[in-house]
């Protein structure tokens, strides 16, 4: 794997077990086909349930940004890759975005899934 690593994890009393994956979809856009389908491959084929959490580099609607500036081109595939895979999102408590830059005119992202 390239763009995860996965932990498989059991609680000690119930004997519940999970994977946990860390993920970073690198920002440039040549290789951002290649994460998606490393995420399919990686997804679809466990049979335990899955919490992934991380940067994923790909906003999944205009909403999650605080300007315009940004690539429509992957949020079709990355909102269809998360529906297949049947995940669900974490709903962000406290503040609306995770990540900001130090410009003087800041750009404001949530990325995450």
């Amino acid at each position: 794997m390239i763009f995860f690593i996965r932990f498989k994890l059991r609680h000690k009393e119930s004997d519940f077990k999970f994977n946990l994956i860390s993920i970073y979809g690198l920002a440039q856009g040549e290789l951002k086909s290649a994460f998606l389908s490393e995420m399919v491959r990686v997804c679809s084929k466990e049979t335990l349930p899955i919490l992934i959490g991380g940067d994923f580099n790909i906003i999944r609607k205009a909403d999650d940004k605080n300007n315009d500036n940004y690539i429509d081109r992957w949020r079709f595939l990355f909102n269809a890759v998360i529906d297949a895979l049947n995940l669900r999102e974490l709903d962000l408590s406290g503040r609306k975005f995770t990540w900001a830059n130090n410009l003087p005119s800041p750009t404001f992202e949530t990325k995450g899934v």
